[in-house]
């Protein structure tokens, strides 16, 4: 009976490794790659995580607004406003912060840098795949209604009330 426990007790503690292994294998939630991510933060190469679970649901709240905005003023071929250069980089430090692997001082960002920060994260996180449809739901909610519809938030079905 001794040997049948014993023989149970490394079961388990071989099933518990193997199940270890294999979380470090899976992508986090959005992940499109197992594999960090590598940008440059003052010149000097960092690799990158996958955003956590909180930090992914955040990013895809807060970056359609701020990437349509910033789309608008290239596409005007304005230069981006100073306050949207700024929340260009503080994202893109957030996510430094939070993605580091190697050890960096996100002070030192320079705005390319962040902008190839944003890029990677959300290349590695999935995030460009679901902006992509969110975009592509949104034009399509505003076929033949106009451009000041894609710009105003959608109008509730009237059929509804």
């Amino acid at each position: 009976m001794a040997s049948q426990a014993k023989l149970i007790e490394e079961l388990r503690a071989r099933v518990a490794e193997l199940e270890a292994r294999l979380a470090a294998l899976e992508p986090a939630p959005g992940s499109t790659s197992g594999q960090p991510g590598e940008v440059r933060v003052g010149g000097q190469p960092v690799r990158l995580r996958p955003l956590s679970p909180a930090q992914w649901v955040l990013a895809l709240k807060e970056l359609p607004g701020f990437l349509l905005a910033y789309a608008v003023q290239e596409a005007r071929g304005q230069e981006p406003e100073e306050a949207l250069l700024e929340r260009l980089v503080n994202t893109a430090r957030q996510w430094v912060v939070a993605c580091a692997i190697d050890p960096c001082d996100p002070a030192m960002l320079t705005i390319p840098e962040a902008q190839q920060v944003l890029v990677e994260v959300s290349r590695q996180n999935g995030l460009d795949a679901q902006l992509a449809e969110f975009f592509r739901q949104r034009l399509g909610q505003t076929a033949g209604s106009g451009s000041a519809a894609l710009r105003s938030p959608p109008q509730p079905d009237a059929r509804a009330n």
